[in-house]
């Protein structure tokens, strides 16, 4: 027991062998106490010397970072009484790739584990739990989430580990939201699509940022189409819609939700300075068929 530091039932922190930032040339096997409840707050984090760890039954929460970095690890146990694992707590873990998650499982953090792991329960490298996607481990560079999904949780589909580029995701018609912050940077990164509507990601013109709130908004749009109220883009600039291949601006633009005040005149204006001629006869057509002289505010 002087390997752990134990706290009412809570392992606080592990100091026996192995527990070292620099990994000892032999690796051991590390048997967590039957008393403990909970695994605290990076208890293991940066023990570069465990290979193996058996969690007891009985234990119910796996805390933020618990098992950060612990970069020879290649085994766990983690018996079925785990009902919570917190934020990043298997992150960072290369050797670690096959394992089962336990079916009782309630909350699941933000980035549990790095991409490439193996959960032999989630065989589609989706961690889904009621419709909702917690994280995406796979490696593909090709995104495509399952139908039936309908929340994309913070962090669900980033992955910061250098081999495992995004570049395309595709999101399910049975997506209600997405968290703005689904994704991290990727320079990789070319599109995003949801609804049949694909948005184009350039470092120019259309950042990663704003194609995700883009997306965002037309989720929002397409599944309330009668909330007139509500603002179809919101807290970024209107001429973002030009970003979008024409047929998909046509699509917008045709739903007569897009406009107030003196945007289409504004659009109008852009599309004759930048040149994009189909976009400008898009939105002539569209004046004409509705007689606008002056746009109305169509969010009233």
């Amino acid at each position: 027991m002087s390997d752990f530091e134990i706290k009412n039932q809570v392992l606080i922190k592990y100091t026996g062998r192995g527990s070292s930032v620099v990994a000892p040339r032999n690796l051991t096997a590390v048997r967590i106490p039957d008393m403990i409840k909970e695994i605290g707050e990076s208890a293991f984090a940066y023990c570069r010397g465990i290979e193996t760890v058996w969690i007891p039954d009985g234990v119910t929460a796996i805390g933020k970072n618990a098992f950060f970095s612990c970069r020879n690890l290649k085994s766990i146990r983690i018996p079925e009484s785990v009902v919570k694992i917190d934020d990043y707590a298997l992150k960072d873990c290369p050797k670690l790739t096959d394992l089962t998650l336990p079916e009782g499982i309630q909350k699941y953090g933000t980035e549990v584990f790095s991409r490439g792991v193996h959960l032999k329960n989630y065989p589609d490298d989706f961690v889904i739990l009621n419709h909702i996607l917690y994280q995406y481990i796979g490696t593909n560079g090709t995104i495509v989430i399952p139908e039936g999904v309908t929340y994309a949780g913070m962090n669900s589909l980033s992955g910061w580990e250098m081999d495992y580029s995004v570049e395309h995701v595709v999101f399910p018609a049975s997506m209600e939201s997405i968290d703005l912050y689904a994704l991290h940077q990727d320079e990789k990164m070319k599109s995003i699509t949801c609804h049949q509507i694909q948005v184009f990601v350039n470092e120019e013109e259309m950042k990663w940022t704003n194609a995700i709130e883009l997306i965002r908004n037309i989720v929002m749009f397409l599944r309330n189409p009668s909330r007139k109220k509500e603002r179809f883009l919101k807290q970024y600039r209107e001429d973002m819609l030009f970003c979008l291949e024409d047929a998909v601006f046509q699509k917008i633009v045709d739903t007569g939700k897009i406009y107030s005040g003196d945007a289409l005149e504004y659009y109008l204006k852009m599309a004759i300075e930048h040149q994009l001629y189909t976009k400008q006869m898009i939105l002539m057509h569209y004046q004409y068929q509705h007689s606008v002289c002056k746009p109305r505010n169509l969010f009233l």
